[in-house]
């Protein structure tokens, strides 16, 4: 499935979520973020979400690939362990929950922790591919993370020039420019001022990993070069 009808999976998740938030979550108002949860997610969708201590590991290697999530198709169930700070069991969750809608054939599935998407260091199966996907844009939807960014850095696009490597990078602006497109996603992503303002980065308001906000703002195409 492409990135697009994988957004548009996701949107129309999130908007059945928003209709039933007073039945999911105690006191919900009106505030988006409150149905950008894992928790949430899977209440909606008739699944069992639990945290614990620890989950089993992956083969017999000591605990090197240690599990992060688990998910039974059948048993309506959802698992996260955690051992793993609370950026990568979100993401974790939200993978799970990517894998209820997007692979029912999936009876039982062990994943290892994720703390966000990016480049991966090896090549990734189509399926685990696709639930990055899902979780990155369940946690920063496109519209949402429009209204913020330009809260913090004026209209989009936002491009890579003097001024804007001057307020991400003032202490080295040339180095922005030397590093490439990417490393300037992931200084927009993290970043805690700009302009003179001071602001909670995008990634710690969405409560995402930098990496995965970098990706977001590259897809959605709020900055550029």
């Amino acid at each position: 499935m492409n990135n697009k009808r994988l957004e548009e999976q996701v949107r129309d998740l999130l908007i059945d979520i928003w209709r039933d938030r007073h039945r999911l979550i105690p006191n919900p108002g009106d505030d988006p973020f409150a149905i950008l949860d894992a928790r949430v997610a899977a209440a909606h969708l008739g699944y069992e979400y639990s945290e614990y201590e620890e989950l089993r590991n992956f083969g017999r290697d000591n605990g090197r690939s240690e599990v992060a999530g688990v998910i039974d198709q059948q048993a309506r169930r959802i698992a996260v362990s955690k051992r793993f700070p609370v950026v990568t069991r979100r993401f974790t969750g939200g993978h799970e929950v990517a894998h209820a809608i997007l692979h029912p054939g999936r009876v039982m599935h062990r994943d290892r922790p994720i703390a966000g998407i990016g480049k991966a260091k090896r090549p990734r199966d189509p399926l685990e591919r696709e639930a990055d996907h899902f979780s990155a844009c369940f946690f920063v939807p496109g519209k949402l993370l429009e209204r913020k960014f330009e809260f913090r850095f004026g209209r989009a696009p936002l491009r890579l020039d003097d001024t804007s490597a001057f307020w991400l990078s003032p202490t080295d602006p040339s180095a922005l420019f030397e590093q490439g497109e990417r490393n300037f996603a992931f200084a927009v992503a993290g970043a805690h001022s700009f302009g003179g303002k001071s602001f909670d980065s995008l990634a710690a308001e969405f409560g995402v990993s930098v990496s995965t906000m970098a990706y977001r703002l590259e897809e959605t195409q709020l900055i550029g070069v």
